[in-house]
């Protein structure tokens, strides 16, 4: 829910621009071993990982700053970021010990569980309802809202589960896909266009559709990228050191 059409397009092109780092620090003198780039073309994906981080206190700040109006959901928000941030600790402090093979791995796993679960909560909260006159090219629907015999349907999508129903709604037989048609999508990355903007548009105002759709809450990627962007190239390819590639 963070990323929006115009941050794919960004990202894509400076993948394609900068295949390997361009280390630009080594060449102003500020070289250091460990974090000299790599002449594996990888630099995209540390790319894509220190934006990721880069943006996602921000995030978890809009996330929290929804949370608070639903007393409950900014408790456990708050109950899986402290023990992500503990349990972290607590794998920074034993990593040197002797007993660092068996208390790291124990300590990883419910890390990860409390990470995806903070990430489940952040998405559901980056979501919000505007109406489809106010519908922007490049947002990016939460929703999927299809033509399904002649009716305008709408389909959420909240996990397996919802996929499971929509398999089973509309029958699908091995790899047979129903008859419909996709108007707007949430899987497609680039937002909504121009012509799907009328047609919804058009749906409205015969009656056919409500005023309304959910969308994707976007933060601004574009100084997270940035900061990404800087910090590879003071640091090097220290991430695939840290992997073992360099």
């Amino acid at each position: 829910g963070v990323w929006a059409g115009g941050d794919v397009k960004l990202f894509t092109a400076l993948a394609a621009l900068n295949p390997v780092n361009p280390f630009i620090a080594g060449k102003l003198g500020l070289t250091v071993a460990l974090f000299e780039p790599i002449s594996t073309p990888l630099f995209p994906i540390a790319l894509f990982v220190f934006s990721v981080m880069s943006m996602f206190p921000v995030a978890l700040f809009i996330t929290l700053k929804r949370a608070v109006k639903e007393k409950k959901a900014f408790v456990l928000l708050l109950r899986d970021l402290a023990f992500v941030v503990g349990l972290s600790v607590l794998i920074i402090i034993f990593s040197n010990s002797s007993f660092s093979f068996a208390i790291v791995p124990v300590l990883s796993l419910p890390v990860v569980y409390f990470v995806v679960s903070l990430m489940l909560s952040c998405k559901a909260f980056l979501k919000k309802s505007i109406k489809i006159s106010d519908l922007r090219e490049g947002m990016i629907p939460a929703e999927r809202i299809i033509e399904l015999n002649g009716r305008i349907e709408r389909v959420y999508w909240e996990g397996m589960k919802s996929f499971i129903n929509y398999i089973q709604h509309y029958k699908i037989a091995g790899a047979r896909a129903p008859n419909h048609r996709v108007i707007v999508d949430y899987a497609r990355a680039r937002g909504v266009t121009v012509d799907e903007i009328r047609e919804l548009k058009a749906l409205v105002k015969k009656g056919k559709l409500k005023d309304y759709i959910m969308v994707k809450e976007s933060a601004p990627m574009v100084p997270a990228i940035l900061v990404g962007y800087v910090l590879l190239n003071i640091i090097g390819d220290l991430l695939w050191h840290i992997v073992g590639l360099g």
